[in-house]
């Protein structure tokens, strides 16, 4: 099998849709098919190899550039490469670069993913041409209920969703431990300090700061047996901090920036709760479309704390594999953290439980697996 893969960008550029394309990639190789891949990413720009254990990916990197010049080239490259390979389908990672067969009238299949932001936000000029791109799709693959609900709901009657479905994304570390002892595996309670971690990306939208807010509360009420640690870079960065200072809670809290994939284990394994209490913003249009990082924490015996009503919803059943919170909720957010902090051996079993569940239901086989049978059906 012949797989042509589209993708905005690509690792080493950092975030959930360029490991989501990686990891297709990859599992797309570990069932024998041949991948192409033409995105950008970094390094030298033109035609190198990809070499993972499951195999080799040809990739097209179009190097640094805008939207519009990154797509002129990428569309430039596919009619090219097409013109002499036959791909059994196209597989385009986000609908954007779709656009690129559908303007070359290509014939192959056309699979694309949906993830939840880009199909909700979009300029209004673009609305026309990326309801013609589904239109042209033969598989919609959502990566959550959440993402697919919203999304039907926001293209009202415009396009035919029969042949929309869900597919869940694996987890980033196969054996689920990735060599790290798992935090879980030898533990009956939590930790003294309880240590808290947050890995995101520090925007409004993961609500770092009402986990500061919380922490803070705590503290003033006499709870102080928790220490948490936030991983991760952005524009709130500075901000968050700051928060920290004025609240007197350095002495607990951890800002430990921009943390390598390859340490990201050990993070998960040394702590016991992954604290991800996400909000929806923009008129919840901006929402967790699955929550790569909580599953992940979850499969090293992290307890989760998460989000309630998006993506995480589809692997966290509340009080049975995690704990869901309405993040905008402080005040039950405090309570569900305090209550982790005052019953430890409670939340370990929970803890256990969601390791159990996300290990053996959440693997990217079984991801492309459903985009093969729907392509079949």
């Amino acid at each position: 099998m012949n797989i042509l893969m589209l993708c905005k960008a690509f690792p080493p550029i950092t975030g959930g849709v360029e490991t989501y394309s990686e990891q297709i990639a990859k599992a797309y190789l570990a069932r024998g098919a041949e991948v192409t891949v033409i995105t950008q990413s970094l390094g030298q720009c033109g035609w190198g190899v990809r070499e993972y254990p499951e195999g080799k990916v040809a990739l097209f990197n179009t190097g640094a550039g805008g939207q519009g010049v990154t797509a002129l080239k990428m569309l430039r490259v596919v009619d090219a490469v097409a013109k002499v390979n036959s791909f059994d389908f196209i597989h385009a990672t986000t609908w954007r670069p779709a656009m690129i067969p559908v303007a070359l009238r290509r014939d192959e299949q056309i699979v694309i993913s949906a993830h939840g932001r880009e199909l909700l936000i979009v300029p209004r000029i673009l609305a026309p041409i990326m309801w013609a791109v589904f239109r042209r799709a033969n598989i919609v693959v959502a990566v959550s209920s959440a993402t697919l609900e919203r999304a039907k709901r926001q293209t009202g009657r415009k396009i035919d969703t029969t042949r929309w479905l869900v597919a869940a994304n694996g987890l980033s570390y196969a054996s689920g431990n990735s060599g790290v002892e798992s935090a879980a595996e030898e533990r009956i309670t939590l930790s003294r300090p309880v240590r808290f971690l947050t890995l995101a990306r520090l925007v409004e939208r993961k609500n770092v700061q009402g986990c500061i807010r919380a922490f803070q509360t705590l503290k003033a009420a006499g709870v102080t047996d928790f220490q948490y640690r936030v991983a991760g870079t952005g524009p709130l960065a500075r901000e968050l901090e700051e928060q920290c200072e004025k609240a007197g809670l350095m002495e607990h809290v951890r800002f430990l920036g921009y943390v390598e994939s390859d340490d990201v284990p050990r993070l998960y394994a040394s702590s016991d709760v992954f604290l991800h209490p996400q909000i929806d913003l923009e008129d919840n249009k901006d929402f967790e479309g699955f929550g790569l990082s909580i599953a992940d924490a979850m499969s090293f015996g992290c307890l989760a704390i998460a989000g309630n009503g998006s993506g995480p919803s589809d692997f966290i059943e509340d009080g049975k594999t995690g704990l869901l919170v309405d993040g905008t909720n402080q005040i039950q957010l405090v309570n569900t953290i305090n209550a982790v902090i005052k019953d430890p051996e409670a939340h370990v079993r929970i803890a256990s439980a969601g390791k159990a569940y996300v290990t053996e239901v959440l693997s990217w086989d079984k991801h492309v697996e459903t985009i093969f049978s729907a392509l079949r059906g």
